[in-house]
């Protein structure tokens, strides 16, 4: 098999990195720098440790040839960048990179994946939610997957919409309590208290357009790590069985669905914290959203929850590329095949949700 390139090996990428070697599908890494005391270059050092080496490249640009020296120093396995070598690309940068790659990719005919925060009418947008893609998806032309915080709100609205018709649903508001920093960056802790209009209707909408006109978002950032935490109210036109919803959470297995809420967000994020730590899975980092439900009136639920930031995105982008490569034909196979076969810290997808259910079915006590 051709390597799959993954262009960013940075937060999201090697957490996409991580899932694809857990089935040894070869990779190639890009990454721009490098430098001992970076997290992100530790991050590939510990997947050189864990799953053994493979190459890197390193971006053009200014200083190019200190900075594959650099790459060299840490450890990386050094190779020149040739686009040809691959059959198809995920890419993991920003901003006007990643519209620099685009522009690459689709002239030499790439199929590829993009990172959410591309503001970009390039490519439409993906991810693997319920009722979120078709069953004829075309693999092979450019698309962007959406923010993680796009992911965890398109999930819990697919998962309502097996059960509620997008007719009915007459409003639904989006409040993001956004985390201020990744753990192990330099960031200061700072706050933004004051929510205020944000872009993740428009990108829900973009893979849920039945829901058009419906959602509305607001987002401020909190001085903590790890997580967002997000809650959504959805208002519809008659009474809902919210215990049907319920199931639906339980039943599917991309999410860790909880009886009872976790306090306060801060407190959440704490015992979030610990059950991982004890779990064995590093920083926290749970891979799939968490969700909790209750009834505020026959026409009204909220669903509450936590985004980890850093990985939510990766297991769709794996879908993706089953059939950009050929070799699934439809995304349910893709969701199917995603979910059999990797693995996360040792756990295989459904193994992974009932491990955090069962380890939060009781509150937990929190040590600072």
């Amino acid at each position: 098999m051709q390597p799959v390139l993954i262009n960013g090996l940075g937060t999201v990428g090697s957490r996409i990195a991580r899932l694809l070697l857990s089935m040894d599908i070869p990779i190639h890494g890009a990454k721009y720098s490098a430098a001992p005391d970076d997290i992100k270059t530790k991050e590939i050092l510990q997947l050189y440790k864990e799953f053994g080496r493979f190459p890197v490249i390193v971006g053009a640009g200014e200083n190019y040839a200190e900075r594959v020296e650099k790459c060299k120093a840490v450890g990386f396995d050094v190779l020149h960048h040739e686009l040809s070598r691959y059959k198809t690309i995920i890419d993991a940068t920003d901003g006007d990179t990643t519209i620099k790659h685009m522009h690459d990719y689709k002239k030499n005919s790439k199929p590829f994946l993009v990172q959410g925060g591309t503001e970009s009418e390039l490519v439409h947008d993906f991810v693997s939610a319920p009722r979120a893609v078709c069953e004829n998806y075309e693999y092979d032309k450019g698309a962007r997957q959406v923010s993680c915080n796009s992911t965890f709100c398109a999930t819990a609205l697919g998962l309502v919409l097996k059960l509620v018709s997008a007719d009915d649903v007459v409003k639904v508001s989006v409040k993001l309590q956004r985390r201020c920093r990744d753990p192990g960056e330099k960031k200061e802790l700072k706050a933004d208290p004051e929510m205020k209009d944000s872009h993740h209707a428009q990108s829900v909408i973009g893979v849920l357009p039945q829901l058009k006109g419906k959602i509305f978002s607001q987002a401020n950032t909190n001085t903590w790590e790890h997580f967002h935490h997000t809650t959504l109210v959805i208002d519809v036109a008659h009474p809902v069985a919210i215990e049907k919803i319920k199931q639906s959470f339980r039943e599917y297995e991309r999410c860790i669905f909880l009886e009872h809420d976790l306090g306060s967000a801060l407190h959440g994020i704490e015992l979030l914290r610990s059950v991982s730590e004890k779990l064995g899975v590093a920083d926290a980092d749970t891979l799939l959203p968490i969700y909790s439900m209750r009834q505020l009136s026959p026409q009204r639920i909220e669903i509450t929850g936590y985004t980890p930031q850093r990985s939510i995105v990766a297991l769709s982008c794996v879908d993706w590329l089953w059939g950009a490569l050929g070799m699934k034909k439809s995304w349910r196979e893709a969701f199917a095949f995603t979910n059999e076969n990797v693995k996360w810290h040792g756990y295989a997808v459904l193994d992974l949700k009932r491990a955090y259910e069962k380890a939060l079915e009781t509150p937990v006590a929190v040590h600072g």
